[in-house]
């Protein structure tokens, strides 16, 4: 039930998200990614309005990787850097990556070409997988909205997921 994009613009490069519910061990799986023993990005679902959101900041870090310009440590704590409208790591980290106390997480796997990382992540999460195009059932618009500096002129005029979009692709010429 994940949902795979290959990468076109860097060969043998994958994209990989999965989105989880009832989970009952976060702090267990947040520990797991902070001792090495798997890489991904464990991402609030409250702060997601649409996949796309996510794919366009994995497609961010995986450039900045690619172009040694990264600001964080590895390119997965690198999406979720790239997902926040400003440019305070920790500030980043704790608006956007999950917490022990929370019960649903939308994962990032980058460059699992053949579903192996998946399946061992899989295998640690204790929770019930659903679709990603769910995550927007989960999100926290107004909290979104204010972290965003999001305006109702914005709003009016195009989606929030597009406004969004725009804030995460020009986050190196804009913060907000």
């Amino acid at each position: 039930m994940d949902f795979k994009v290959t990468h076109h613009l860097y060969p043998n490069f994958s994209i990989t998200l999965a989105l989880y519910k009832d989970v009952t061990n976060m702090e267990a799986l947040r520990q797991c990614v902070m001792k090495g023993e798997f890489e991904a990005t464990l991402l609030k679902p409250s702060m997601i309005c649409d996949p796309f959101i996510v794919l366009t900041a994995a497609n961010r870090a995986v450039y900045l990787d690619k172009t040694n310009k990264m600001t964080t440590k590895n390119v997965h704590s690198e999406v979720l850097y790239c997902l926040s409208p400003t440019k305070n790591i920790t500030d980043s980290f704790r608006k956007f990556g999950v917490g022990d106390k929370d019960n649903s997480v939308f994962i990032v796997l980058l460059n699992d070409l053949d579903g192996a990382k998946m399946e061992f992540i899989k295998s640690k999460i204790e929770g019930c997988q659903i679709s990603i195009d769910e995550v927007s059932n989960f999100k926290d618009e107004t909290q979104v909205k204010k972290i965003y500096k999001v305006t109702d002129l914005e709003v009016n005029t195009c989606s929030l997921s597009d406004v969004i979009v725009s804030r995460v692709a020009s986050k190196e010429f804009l913060t907000v």
